[in-house]
């Protein structure tokens, strides 16, 4: 049997978090009652990759119980040891303090190769836009511009590439030479175009990095899904997975490739679209107390096309394939790009 499948049991999951958990909350004495729900749950024979969240009461010696969303990240090819490190960089540093905070990281299993963390509750970025909020929508856009600007601001000379492969734009999973190949395969009329964009993307990035000064933490993967809003004031950023050092403009353009394109899956008004990039930008200047330049723009540039060609690859290579807009996307960056297609 698959040993993730322990963590779903409820019986040796409560002996796990006795175990493991209770350590942490030292006025605690004694689990209540705890339920578990997988989040993700993509178990085959001997692999897996499981998100599972325990909701979880504990119980004090004075009677108070305390109810705590608990979640355990793991995956069986890819260990979360990495994860866990960087998310304990980030709260050694303080990121959690304030309005702006991130989920509190517990410990890590090297048995299940899991992290795992207290979560935060509240509603995502990516659920406002799909309930279509614009208020909330324009709310979060701004705090989420807080929070990558704090992330971006903190000091890099301690820490560690957390995520050496999706540092990279030509190493970042599941890599160019991958997606290549089986686009080559699959729909070759799209191979070439597609290859030439990857490998300016790739140049413009390789020559900015040359310069070792050229370092920040960013999250990796800066979408909607990420930014939780937790109550009127506070707002948090979740999975730390592909926490590295590299461009910090990739957050910002990744970010307003994944929001912008939601937007109008769900109706959003050009005009507002256009007014919430510009909020962005203004509240990542102010927060990050810096300009964002033209030089900058133009990486932002590279970073947002560089993830409609990712969303385009996917799209070509899922189970249930839409070459037609993938070719879209793919013929849209050309375009912008001034790539012969």
């Amino acid at each position: 049997m698959n040993i993730i499948y322990q963590l779903l049991d409820p019986e040796f999951a409560r002996a796990y978090l006795a175990e493991r958990l209770l350590p942490c909350y030292p006025a605690y004495k004694s689990l209540g009652e705890i339920i578990i729900r997988p989040v993700k749950q993509h178990i085959w024979e001997h692999t897996y990759h499981v998100v599972i969240e325990y909701q979880t009461e504990l119980l004090s010696r004075k009677g108070q119980v305390l109810n705590l969303p608990i979640y355990a990240s793991t995956h069986s090819n890819e260990p979360r040891k990495n994860v866990y490190d960087g998310m304990k960089f980030l709260w050694r540093h303080g990121f959690y303090r304030g309005k702006l905070t991130m989920p509190r990281p517990l410990f890590y299993s090297q048995q299940f190769k899991a992290v795992f963390y207290r979560g935060i509750r509240g509603r995502s970025l990516y659920e406002y836009i799909r309930a279509g909020e614009p208020v909330a929508v324009a709310e979060m856009i701004a705090r989420t511009a807080g929070l990558f600007a704090k992330l971006h601001c903190l000091p890099v000379a301690a820490a560690r590439n957390f995520n050496r492969k999706n540092s990279r734009l030509d190493t970042v999973i599941p890599g160019i030479s991958h997606m290549n190949q089986r686009i080559k395969d699959k729909y070759p009329h799209l191979h070439s175009p597609f290859k030439k964009i990857y490998n300016i993307f790739i140049a413009a990035e390789k020559a900015f990095l040359t310069d070792p000064r050229h370092r920040w933490l960013v999250h990796g993967d800066a979408h909607p899904g990420n930014v939780i809003k937790i109550d009127g004031q506070k707002a948090g950023l979740i999975d730390f997975t592909d926490l590295c050092l590299a461009d910090f403009a990739r957050d910002l353009g990744s970010f307003l490739q994944q929001t912008q394109y939601m937007m109008r899956s769900n109706n959003f008004s050009e005009d507002f679209i256009v007014e919430q990039k510009d909020s962005f930008i203004r509240s990542y200047q102010a927060s990050a107390k810096m300009k964002v330049d033209d030089e900058i723009q133009q990486r932002i540039k590279i970073y947002y096309y560089w993830t409609v060609l990712r969303t385009a690859a996917t799209f070509l290579l899922k189970e249930k394939a839409d070459p037609a807009e993938a070719e879209k996307m793919i013929r849209s960056v050309a375009e912008e790009m001034r790539v012969t297609f």
